[in-house]
């Protein structure tokens, strides 16, 4: 007979970047209990089907390995271990610092430079109807304004 499951190694928390691999692991005994149950849980919310999960339990030594996490994976994950004598927890954070979605700077200085350059020769001025028509960039949008 078993006892109730004990976590001799708990979860520890993670602060990763963005697109990197969370791995979460936790030691639990009794290794040898066939009725030992392993479940995962994000905020209290039982862990979904996903791709970029994988979850082990091999002779106690219990993972669950996250691909790619993003800014929505944050949160408290809790892996719960349960048999017929009794339930086991143990809880850690996953902190996810996003990339900036929009990059405004450049790698390429002489190109922005160039593009920029090219842009200024395409800004053009017309007179028509006493109104002056003026071309301010590629896309045609005009600016109307009176003499």
């Amino acid at each position: 007979m078993f006892g109730p499951p004990q976590f001799t190694q708990p979860l520890q928390s993670l602060e990763l970047p963005e697109n990197q691999i969370a791995l979460f692991e936790a030691q639990v005994i009794p290794v040898n209990d066939p009725s030992l149950q392993i479940q995962w849980f994000l905020n209290d919310t039982p862990l979904g089907q996903s791709n970029r999960f994988a979850i082990s339990n091999d002779f106690g030594y219990v993972t669950l390995r996250i691909n790619g996490v993003r800014t929505h994976d944050q949160g408290v994950y809790s892996c719960k271990a349960v048999n017929s004598e009794g339930a086991a927890i143990t809880s850690a954070s996953l902190t996810v610092h996003g990339e900036d979605s929009l990059q405004l700077g450049t790698l390429h200085e002489n190109s922005l430079a160039k593009i920029q350059h090219l842009g200024k020769k395409m800004f053009f001025s017309q007179k028509k109807n006493n109104k002056i028509v003026t071309m301010t960039d590629p896309f045609l949008h005009f600016q109307r304004k009176r003499l």
